[in-house]
């Protein structure tokens, strides 16, 4: 009796053990997909993580990159900068002096066409003959003479005698197109034509007399 319930015990127990050891074997197996899952899975994280660590050192190096060429650029524009504050203060200056040449210029030119004008109206009268030559009236001649500043100059022999005075007048005649002999002579004739009725001019202390010939105008002493 006691040997049979031994032997269904055992039987019983036996089937436990193999139901259990086919659980523990249905686990153990699974467990070895699962281990292969998660194997695998860490072999794609570890590979994903060594990416990202590549990819991170990488961004680190281009940022320490980047601000370094930020610092460099930084520098940069301060002597940019500078150098601009530099040249707009060169060129207000300048400017300003570019003004002042300017209208320096523009001054110096209208006195450069004045000065040329002049030379040009001596240079005709010393050295070019009169193209149209006028005769004028008495009451012209006459008008003339009030109002010509020959006589202002100081009698002083022998810088500025009567022949100096006629060749003056000779000189300002010319420049209103009158033929004005600048012949200097002492109670003759005048060119070659006869002395004229004068019209009396006493402004040297000697006296001189402007005449009108049939050849134009000297001055009689």
């Amino acid at each position: 009796m006691l040997f049979t319930s031994y032997f269904i015990f055992s039987i019983v127990l036996g089937a436990f053990l193999y139901v259990s050891l086919a659980d523990v074997l249905s686990t153990n197996e699974r467990l070895k997909g699962v281990v292969s899952e998660l194997l695998v899975q860490q072999d794609e994280l570890f590979t994903n993580y060594s990416r990202l660590v590549t990819n991170y050192d990488a961004l680190n190096a281009s940022y320490r990159q980047l601000v370094e060429n930020y610092r460099e650029l930084q520098s940069a524009y301060s002597e940019l900068l500078s150098a601009y504050a530099s040249l707009s203060a060169n060129h207000t200056s300048l400017s300003a002096r570019f003004k002042d040449l300017n209208a320096s210029y523009v001054e110096l030119m209208h006195k450069y066409e004045k000065l040329r004008h002049d030379y040009d109206v001596l240079y005709t009268v010393l050295y070019k003959p009169l193209e149209n030559k006028t005769v004028p009236r008495v009451d012209e001649l006459k008008a003339w003479l009030k109002e010509d500043p020959t006589d202002t100059i100081q009698y002083r022999d022998p810088d500025f005698v009567c022949g100096d005075f006629a060749m003056m007048l000779s000189f300002h005649a010319k420049l209103k197109g009158w033929d004005m002999g600048g012949r200097s002579s002492l109670r003759t004739r005048c060119g070659r034509g006869e002395v004229q009725p004068c019209i009396q001019r006493h402004t040297l202390r000697r006296g001189a007399r402007l005449c009108r010939g049939p050849d134009g105008f000297c001055l009689v002493e």
